[in-house]
């Protein structure tokens, strides 16, 4: 039977093809964009690879002439703040645990 972690690898995979093949098309829905981008993020084994696909996402909405929907792009701020600031808390605690 396979584990979670192996499930989660799986469907972050079919994830990240299912982008490929939408990038690979003529037309790109600002939606499914974001929906794909969310899971990716969400399915991310980590807080580094979730933040990865964050700027992924910047960086591609940059160079697309896209509308990214005002909830998608909220989503995204708010989970990009939660990474941030978990990480500074991070490595904080790495420091003051050092000194």
């Amino acid at each position: 039977m396979p584990t979670n972690s192996l499930i989660l690898q799986h469907r972050s995979h079919t994830f990240s093809i299912t982008l490929q093949i939408m990038l690979q098309g003529d037309t790109i829905h600002p939606e499914k964009l974001c929906y794909l981008f969310r899971r990716l993020i969400t399915l991310a084994e980590s807080k580094s690879i979730a933040f990865e696909w964050l700027e992924q996402f910047v960086q591609l909405a940059g160079s697309l002439d896209v509308t990214i929907p005002e909830d998608d792009m909220e989503w995204l701020v708010a989970k990009a703040w939660n990474i941030v600031s978990n990480m500074c808390i991070l490595l904080w605690h790495t420091k003051m645990s050092s000194d």
